[in-house]
């Protein structure tokens, strides 16, 4: 059997800091939840950050009784909340109805024009 695990000598905890960092998640808090302790060092480090979060969050709940324009409210406080914890300069959210979102072309000219 052939093992494809990177020896100790490759593997490395230090990554180089950037200048500039965009961060691409689905919903709010998903970036910090999935690259928190990495946004956080290139901040510290002097990097500028932008978090975009494509989806509103407004199906983030299991309260029936949240009105969704109150859910979103909370959710982009929340998720700026977070960004401010971490050091990340921006935030940018497209708005996109959270569960909605499908893969089009329109959303790939959105996130990359």
């Amino acid at each position: 059997m052939v093992d494809y695990r990177a020896s100790d000598e490759a593997a490395s905890t230090d990554l180089p800091l950037p200048e500039r960092v965009l961060t691409i998640g689905a919903h709010p808090d998903d970036a910090e939840f999935g690259a928190g302790a990495t946004l956080a060092k290139w901040a510290a480090g002097g990097a500028e950050i932008t978090i975009l979060v494509v989806t509103d969050g407004s199906k983030g709940t299991w309260d029936p009784d949240l009105p969704p324009e109150v859910l979103v409210d909370r959710r982009m406080a929340e998720q700026r909340r977070a960004a401010d914890t971490l050091g990340v300069a921006h935030v940018v959210n497209l708005g996109e109805v959270d569960g909605e979102l499908e893969y089009t072309m329109k959303l790939r000219e959105t996130l990359c024009g």
